[in-house]
């Protein structure tokens, strides 16, 4: 991969844009650039904007960045995505 795009997961348009930015890889960030009152909020966006993008025959490979263990969170984001 030549390039990868971080785009917070509540980025509504954002993430959209992201899919035609040309980038190799669009990661959609639900760590450091989601406030902790925004979480659940930016977990159930990502959801639904995985959902929709992974039906894309010509895309960005889509990953996604998800809390550190030590923040109690990891299990929640995994739950929500996968």
């Amino acid at each position: 991969m030549r390039s990868l795009l971080f785009v917070p997961a509540d980025g509504g348009k954002k993430l959209d844009k992201a899919m035609g930015s040309g980038a190799d890889g669009v990661i959609i960030d639900l760590e450091d650039s989601i406030t902790a009152e925004k979480k659940a909020e930016a977990r159930k966006s990502a959801f639904d904007f995985l959902k929709d993008a992974s039906k894309a025959a010509n895309r960005p490979r889509l990953l996604v960045r998800i809390n550190g263990l030590e923040t109690g969170m990891t299990d929640d984001d995994l739950a929500a995505i996968v």
